[in-house]
């Protein structure tokens, strides 16, 4: 018993004195790896393996295109305990802060709002950035209201398989908010 005791108080120390100055560190300005497309394997454990595609990845690919095409740029600012935006744009100077979520379900835009607010006050770089929720489709008027009162805006992407393939597309709403331009399909159409 002694020597568990022992590892569990050594563990405890090298938790503790690890070296640096946490408030030093939580200030510094870290970025994260860009979103992955794709797919995985999930492995069987109560049930078959399956592939899973990555369709965070793809709208954020989809969305770097667009913020490329329109010079503005978007990374992923991450604070040194491993918390990770889902994206920061800077457009000119205008700063927003992105949640990118695959379904509306109501636990996604639980979780959205609630993470946009912590990244808010734990990532400096941040603090002053607009608070986006980017969903794959509009939320009813209640909800939406309620989540804009929070300060946080609620726009939409449009997501969708053709010919087998992912294709992300952002309509002109959530492209004007960002001071995009219209996307060139649009513009041919009209």
């Amino acid at each position: 018993m002694e020597c568990r005791s022992q590892i569990r108080r050594q563990r405890a120390t090298w938790e503790w004195d690890s070296g640096y100055d946490e408030a030093d560190v939580s200030h510094a300005e870290l970025f994260g790896a860009a979103e992955i497309a794709g797919s995985y394997n999930l492995k069987a454990s109560h049930r078959v393996a399956r592939e899973v595609t990555r369709k965070q990845g793809y709208v954020w690919e989809a969305f770097e295109n667009m913020a490329i095409q329109n010079g503005a740029r978007l990374t992923k600012p991450r604070h040194a305990k491993g918390y990770e935006v889902d994206g920061l744009v800077d457009n000119a100077g205008e700063k927003f802060l992105l949640e990118i979520k695959t379904t509306v379900l109501a636990s996604d835009v639980y979780t959205g709002v609630g993470q946009l607010h912590l990244y808010n006050k734990l990532i400096p770089s941040v603090k002053s950035a607009h608070k986006i929720l980017l969903l794959p489709g509009t939320l009813g008027e209640e909800i939406k209201a309620a989540v804009s009162s929070t300060g946080i805006a609620v726009l939409a992407y449009d997501m969708r398989y053709q010919n087998d393939h992912l294709m992300i597309t952002f309509p002109e709403e959530t492209r004007l908010f960002f001071g995009f331009l219209p996307s060139k399909a649009n513009l041919e159409e009209n």
